[in-house]
């Protein structure tokens, strides 16, 4: 319908200038009324009406047209995609007219201020904003474009990092850089070790547990061999070994941590039997075998009641032997009457008792034959004594002491010179 009444509204334009034309010659025309608007009406109206036809009157062109009249022959096309109604395609918005080059805007993403007009590279980044379109627009020290991802990098290959001191691999993919490494066989010559710790990109010496196989060094830590410790992640031995024998006890008594395979305390690598505590191997023995001053490699080594101790006299050190516990803070038990606390050999500490006047060699050397004093107790210690210590007219090795409480049966009338036995 409004088509009609453009096509309406031209073809009445276009009579009513034909009709200006051929009178303008017989009488001016006065568009805004005047002394000969009357007239000029009357003028007008036989074109209007149902007359013969004649011939259309050919309109000027050029300057003489725009002198005649004010009115076009053909008024301005109204723009295609905005005309109302329109049948014709909109060649902007309709999908099915066809494809354009496409663009985008970048002023307003600094970060990426290129627009990718090109498919190459990465055809999945055609018209969208990128940091580059190729090396030109990267500076230092990220001078390479990397058309996949269309961002500045350090590098596209290997051969871009040799400028890069301990970092001649490129890492490649998005925000590619120089690096250590990227797998175990870049780190073949590292001095920093010969795995590759591929979050880091970093050559180590350890990665996990496994790859330490010394019983100093049994635990990865930072990329280090370190030594053991007994924590929430276990012993960090168990996979140590020498020969046929399992290192799987961290003995961490000492200033470092030490694969062994057992200790007085952890001894279950060895069933039944007793943990030799200072060589930290399996022993043939089992448990509770050695008596009151006889030597002893672990506390389950003695008897019951009773602690594995380095026995000491003077300034001398004689060795680990079996001494009793103490009873409520007391040593009823004489000639062990030295109430003393010590750190036993599995590194507990016990108040044990002690003999104050001799050494276990001296004791237990009672009543053997002798000459003199020096036959008796250690050699070069003055720990025994020489007498007839019975009452039988021989000579016998007895143990000094200072009272009673130094000699079997706590009885101050049986020491004199010695104990008398």
């Amino acid at each position: 319908m409004t088509s009609n009444r453009n096509r309406s509204a031209v073809a009445l334009t276009g009579i009513l200038v034909g009709a200006f034309a051929c009178e303008g010659e017989a009488r001016p025309y006065h568009p805004l009324g005047g002394p000969d608007a009357s007239s000029a009406a009357q003028t007008v109206a036989p074109a209007l009406n149902p007359t013969p036809p004649r011939p259309f009157p050919t309109m000027p062109t050029g300057e003489a047209a725009a002198q005649t009249s004010p009115i076009s022959e053909t008024p301005p096309k109204a723009p295609v995609a905005s005309a109302p109604n329109s049948d014709a395609p909109n060649v902007i918005d309709d999908a099915g007219a066809g494809s354009a080059t496409s663009s985008c805007d970048c002023s307003r993403t600094p970060a990426t201020p290129f627009c990718k007009a090109a498919t190459d590279g990465n055809p999945a980044l055609f018209n969208t904003c990128v940091g580059c379109l190729s090396n030109a627009d990267c500076i230092n020290p990220t001078p390479r474009c990397d058309l996949q991802n269309g961002q500045c990098s350090a590098c596209q290959t290997s051969q871009d990092c040799a400028f890069a001191t301990g970092n001649p691999i490129c890492s490649g993919g998005l925000g590619a850089h120089c690096v250590e490494c990227l797998s175990d066989a870049d780190c073949s010559t590292s001095p920093a070790g010969s795995r590759c710790n591929t979050t880091t990109n970093s050559c180590a010496q350890c990665l996990a547990d496994k790859d330490c196989s010394e019983p100093r060094a049994s635990r990865c830590a930072n990329g280090q061999c370190q030594s053991c410790v007994n924590d929430s992640g276990g012993s960090h031995c168990g996979h140590i070994v020498d020969g046929n024998t399992v290192l799987g006890v961290c003995d961490d008594a000492g200033a470092f941590g030490l694969c062994v395979q057992c200790t007085g305390t952890q001894s279950a690598a060895c069933g039944a039997n007793i943990c030799n505590s200072l060589a930290k191997t399996c022993s043939p023995f089992p448990a509770g075998t050695a008596r009151t001053c006889q030597a002893c490699i672990s506390d389950a080594n003695c008897e019951a009641n009773s602690r594995c101790v380095l026995e000491t006299f003077g300034q001398s050190t004689l060795g680990y032997t079996c001494v009793p516990l103490a009873q409520a803070n007391a040593c009823p038990l004489t000639p062990f009457s030295g109430l003393t606390r010590v750190n036993t050999i599995d590194g507990t500490m016990a108040d044990v008792c002690r003999l104050r006047r001799t050494t276990c060699a001296g004791l237990l050397g009672a009543l053997q034959p002798c000459a003199i004093d020096a036959d008796c107790g250690e050699p070069d210690l003055d720990d025994g004594r020489c007498l007839d210590a019975t009452g039988s007219g021989s000579l016998v090795c007895t143990i000094p002491c200072a009272n009673g409480a130094d000699c079997p049966g706590n009885d101050d009338q049986l020491c004199a010179g010695g104990c008398r036995l």
